[in-house]
């Protein structure tokens, strides 16, 4: 229900306003999904704010996961 509140606040802001209707509609989402918190108690926009360069480059960018080999002893 949040996303499509959020779709209908657009829609209307741009019904009602045209592009600068959209723009500030927008500009209220994106300050709603900032400030909510998600069950851990972080921001939904986590690695971006407050910015932390460490968990957002795990976030992008693949590593290796380094691998066991499991030998059998016969």
């Amino acid at each position: 229900y949040a996303i499509k509140f959020m779709r209908m606040l657009l829609l209307l802001g741009a019904g009602l306003f045209n592009i600068w209707g959209f723009v500030i509609a927008l500009i209220i989402d994106i300050i709603f999904i900032a400030r909510t918190k998600s069950f851990s108690g972080e921001s939904y926009l986590y690695p971006l704010i407050p910015f932390n360069w460490a968990a957002l480059r795990t976030l992008l960018f693949r590593t290796k996961v380094k691998s066991k080999q499991h030998v059998r002893n016969n």
